[in-house]
């Protein structure tokens, strides 16, 4: 039989991950025009600027735990919680608008975050170990909490700038 963890970290942030690309894709910044692609896991995957670049910083189980772990009839789990920092790059070489291309960029996460939070603030788990291609939405929900914008330390590049966002999601892991 193969392994399949519904609501585990894999399924979890390869959802993310495609919802991101999806906000990315449906609002292309306008002094881009089209849309600029989703870099996973820089710094080993290079960037090609305009981009942004996605990078899981960790996460964990929190303090919370329901009685005896019971969540569902027949499941047992936890609330866990993730980071994501997405990052919009540009350069400054021959690019004289680089400053108001990366407000736009970030403006494109702002609005995603924020019409998801409009729908209700969850996002469905979607089954990638089943097909990583054209998964299926499950029934459990992943919560936005957090999107907070922090100020990067300077790319040792001084032609490429960049803005920091960092996404704090949770889920309700069931086993």
């Amino acid at each position: 039989m193969t392994f399949s963890h519904s609501t585990g970290a894999y399924n979890v942030e390869a959802s993310i991950i495609a919802w991101l690309n999806l906000v990315i894709v449906a609002n292309a910044a306008p002094l881009i025009g089209a849309p600029v692609p989703l870099v996973v896991d820089y710094p080993q995957t290079p960037l090609a600027p305009p981009c942004y670049a996605a990078t899981s910083l960790g996460g964990g189980p929190t303090a919370q735990q329901f009685e005896g772990a019971r969540l569902d009839p027949g499941k047992n789990g936890t609330m866990r919680w993730a980071m994501l920092q997405v990052d919009c790059w540009d350069t400054r070489r021959n690019n004289p608008a680089y400053r108001a291309r990366l407000i736009q960029l970030g403006d494109v996460l702002t609005f995603g975050y924020a019409t998801a939070l409009k729908a209700g603030g969850s996002l469905p788990i979607y089954d990638f170990y089943s097909s990583a291609s054209a998964p299926v939405a499950l029934a459990y929900r992943i919560y936005l909490d957090r999107f907070d914008e922090s100020i990067p330390a300077p790319d040792p590049n001084p032609d490429l700038v960049r803005r920091r966002f960092v996404l704090l999601y949770r889920w309700l892991e069931r086993i």
